[in-house]
């Protein structure tokens, strides 16, 4: 197959009214910011302090613990153990969480099945600095 090719079509985003290949129309979709105290996930506890951490947490309310959903700073909710970063198919030791973000079904965004994303910097790298991962359920 020889020539260049061919731009596919825009993708539904979820919309059942989108005709296949009509052009899709992204619209603001608001967020409301809220502060919360957020904890590592159990994944992230060291396991020397894994004893300690089950005895914090038992008991309470599951949104005492890690957030999930779409969040600035704070603790990676963990779906599928510690998140790690690779780059070129090494793991990146020095990168530092900075967001997640969250399957939003209004915004059309899905992480696999429910899934999260994750970036992260690497704090003396600038703009190369900067990783991608996510996990699913």
């Amino acid at each position: 197959m020889d020539g260049p090719l061919d731009q596919p079509s825009p993708a539904r985003a979820g919309d059942p009214r989108l005709r296949k290949g009509q052009d899709l129309t992204l619209r603001a979709l608001p967020i409301r910011w809220q502060h919360h105290l957020d904890h590592p996930c159990r994944d992230d506890i060291p396991a020397g302090l894994l004893d300690a951490w089950d005895a914090w947490a038992k008991g309470r309310d599951p949104t005492e613990l890690t957030v999930d959903g779409t969040k600035i700073g704070g603790w990676p909710y963990c779906l599928q153990g510690e998140v790690r970063w690779h780059a070129g198919g090494r793991l990146v030791e020095d990168c530092e969480y900075v967001l997640q973000l969250g399957s939003e079904p209004k915004a059309g965004l899905s992480w696999g099945y429910a899934g999260l994303g994750y970036i992260a910097r690497q704090p003396h790298h600038g703009s190369d600095g900067w990783h991608l991962t996510w996990q699913s359920l």
